[in-house]
Formats: structure tokens, C-alpha cells, sequence
């Protein structure tokens, strides 16, 4: 009987999408497991709203204590994953402690990807982080007092801003920015003329892996909130306060584009610690080789999750979410003794906000423009915070986001 069993370890490394979906379903479990989630952070950070911290939103609207979000039975350690030994099955973390495993899930994430880009990592802010993005917050209000002292030519490059990077992040970011400045320029008595906002990307278009018409859809939008849109211009380095680039268009090379603010959206890669695993295998996309059933070929007890599995779609939310939630499954099916099915990649649905009231919904060849995507993808958000925590909790994040 299930109950004669000994108890299974399971230990899930990452806070994020596919962690939680994992020790969510494991810990709801009545099966004789025991399930410890390693997180560096003790907050879940909703990653796909959290360019709106930089534009005023409050941290309770885009993170939930991980606590809240974990079952009961789930121990919690904030600690940050270093290494792991799979002849001992042991975990090592940060803090110099070690957590044995019978089944081990690595959802490490993803962390921003430079591409050798002379300069940019220093130079350049970002916003993949709370942290980032409250600090980027804080640059924009800083930039604005400092303004006040400065003369016009000083002003005209202090509050021109260059995001490089016109994929999700970037578009999101440029649509919600310029009328967010705007108003704080007009707070601060600064001519709004001043502020200036350029999106710039090696690809012909926006959002290049839309389809075309809706991409130029877009741009259309980006540029209606007032946003410079400039394609096919790689980005050679970065500076002080300038972006040299070649524009593709016309083989211009270095052009020095002048900003008070750079903010890099133009790459991801996988977190560097899976490199480190032994014997690991990457795929020609740079992320982990994962076997039909995303463990390591090598080693069915590792299982590999969210943006570092090599599967189709990775890199995405949603492709996450449904990761945790097919690993919870089925190491739950293996303890129970029940054969287990492959992982079956599913195309997940684009929703993607372009300023105020208006977003672009892309599935397949299909698009749709306006307020009803705009709207959509607030439910959407909605829609998983109430999936990981109680309607209690996500009220009492909104009242204290109203506060």
C-alpha cells in the first residue's frame, strides 16, 4: 500500500513559473512525499508585468510571498543554488548547506544575455528583477529633478531614453514608458517636448516573430504614444550615455546615438548554472537537452523545467507553467507506480500591452488589435494569481497596492 511506502525527497530549485506549479501539484499530493522549494527569493515576481514597476506600479501588484502560494506541507528555503552532485544526489547551496534528493527539479530561469556587447552590461539598466525595476524607477525620478538645474541641450539627451530591444519586453516597456514620463515632467514643470523615447532592434520589425501584419500593427501603436522606431540597427557598443550603432538600412557604421537612460531588452539566456551540471548536453538554442519526459538523458532523477528546457516553445510563461505542472504530475505518477506519457509541447497564446488600453493577441495566424486584448491580458494576470493563491491574498495585494 501507498501508505507502507517510504517517503520520496523532492527537492525544486526556483521560485518561479514552473517551480511553483511543481511543488503546487506535489504538495496537494496525498502521496509519501516530501517537497522542499529553494527560491534566492522569498517573493514569486510576475515576470511578464514587471516593466510596470518602472512605470509606477506597486511591487504588490507584480510579486506574492512565495508563502502564500505554497502548500502547507512544501518546506520553503530562501537560499540560492550553487551546485549539484548527482552520484550523491545531493543539492549545495549558498548558505554552505546541502539537501539530499530523490527526484531533483532545476527551474533556474533565465538571466539577461549581452552578446559580448562591448560596454552594454555596465552601461545599460534593466528590469528582470524587482530590484531593477524599482531602481530604473527611481533613475527616471532622479534624472527628472536633476533636470531642473541643467540647461536645454543638457535636458534633450538626460531625457531621451534608448531601449534596445524591440521584442515582448522591450515593445511593453516603450508603450507604457513615454506617457509615464510625461506626466512626471509635468509634475516637475519640465516642457514634456523633452522627453523622447527610441526603441532600436538588429530586426527588420517589432516583435519579429509575430506575423507581419500585426507586427506592423505595433509600430503603428508605438508610434502614436511617441515612440522613434529604429530597425535594422545592430548595436556595436555602449558607452557613457551612447549607443554606437550601424544602421543596417543604409551600412551606416557607428553612429552615436546619445541618451540619459539605456536599457537593455535585446536578449535572454539560460542561467549560466546549468552549464554546470554534470554531464549536461545544450541544444543548438543553448538550452538543456531534456528527454521526452524533460529529465536529462543521462540521469532520470534531474528533471529540467521552464526557460532551460530544450523544448519547443521555452522560453515562454506559459510553457513554463505547463513544465511544473506536467513534472508535479508526473513524479507523482512515478511514486504511485503509474507509467508516465511524454511532454507534449503546447503553442501558448501572445498578449502583448502597448501603452494604455490597446495590446496585440497573437495565436497562430491569428490577430486581433485594441482595447479586447488590452483587456484580455488583464484577466490573464489576474486569472493566475487567483490560480496560485487565495482570493483573499490577491484582494489584500490589490488594497495595499491602492495605498
Amino acid at each position: 500500500m501507498i501508505s507502507d511506502q517510504k517517503r520520496t525527497k523532492v527537492v525544486i530549485i526556483g521560485g518561479g513559473f514552473a517551480g511553483i506549479e511543481a511543488a503546487r501539484f506535489l504538495g496537494k499530493n496525498s502521496l509519501p512525499v516530501d517537497v522542499t522549494l529553494v527560491s534566492n527569493s522569498p517573493c514569486f515576481q510576475y515576470y511578464p508585468s514587471l516593466y510596470r514597476l518602472v512605470v509606477g506600479a506597486s511591487v504588490n501588484q507584480v510579486s506574492i510571498p512565495l508563502s502564500k502560494t505554497l502548500p502547507k506541507k512544501v518546506q520553503l528555503i530562501i537560499d540560492t543554488y550553487t551546485a549539484i552532485d548527482p552520484a550523491r544526489k545531493v543539492i549545495s547551496l549558498q548558505s554552505g548547506k546541502e539537501i539530499s534528493y530523490d527526484y531533483a527539479v532545476l527551474t533556474l530561469g533565465s538571466e539577461p544575455n549581452y552578446f559580448g556587447i562591448n560596454g552594454m552590461e555596465t552601461q545599460s539598466k534593466s528590469f528582470l528583477s524587482i530590484d531593477k525595476a524599482l531602481a530604473l524607477k527611481q533613475h527616471f525620478s532622479d534624472l527628472l529633478e536633476k533636470s531642473k538645474t541643467l540647461s536645454a541641450e543638457e535636458i534633450k539627451i538626460q531625457l531621451h531614453t534608448i531601449i534596445v530591444g524591440a521584442g515582448p519586453s522591450g515593445v511593453e516597456l516603450a508603450g507604457a514608458l513615454r506617457p509615464y514620463l510625461v506626466e512626471l515632467a509635468k509634475k516637475n514643470a519640465i516642457d514634456e517636448t523633452f522627453i523622447t523615447v527610441d526603441l532600436l532592434d538588429s530586426s527588420p520589425r517589432v516583435l519579429a516573430t509575430i506575423p507581419e501584419h500585426a507586427s506592423a500593427l505595433v509600430a503603428d501603436q508605438l508610434q502614436k504614444n511617441g515612440i522613434t522606431i529604429y530597425t535594422n540597427y545592430g548595436v556595436n557598443a555602449c558607452e557613457d550615455n551612447c549607443v554606437i550603432v550601424t544602421d543596417k538600412n543604409t551600412n551606416t557604421e557607428n553612429i552615436h546615438m546619445k541618451a540619459g537612460t539605456i536599457i537593455w531588452t535585446a536578449g535572454t539566456k539560460i542561467n549560466s548554472a546549468f552549464a554546470n551540471i554534470p554531464r549536461v548536453v545544450m541544444t543548438d538554442k543553448k538550452r538543456v537537452q531534456v528527454s521526452p519526459t524533460l529529465t536529462l538523458p543521462t540521469d532520470d532523477s534531474i528533471y529540467i523545467a521552464g526557460d532551460g528546457a530544450g523544448t519547443q516553445f521555452s522560453g515562454l510563461a506559459q510553457t513554463a507553467v505547463d513544465h511544473g505542472q506536467y513534472v508535479g504530475k508526473t513524479i507523482a505518477q512515478r511514486i504511485a507506480g503509474i507509467p508516465t506519457s511524454p511532454f507534449e509541447p503546447k503553442q501558448g497564446v501572445f498578449v502583448i500591452p502597448v501603452g494604455r488600453k490597446w495590446a496585440i493577441l497573437n495565436f497562430k495566424d491569428f490577430v486581433m488589435s485594441g482595447f479586447t486584448p488590452w483587456i484580455m491580458r488583464i484577466m490573464v494576470d489576474a486569472r493566475y494569481f487567483l490560480s496560485i493563491a487565495s482570493l483573499g491574498t490577491v484582494l489584500g495585494m490589490l488594497r495595499k497596492s491602492t495605498k
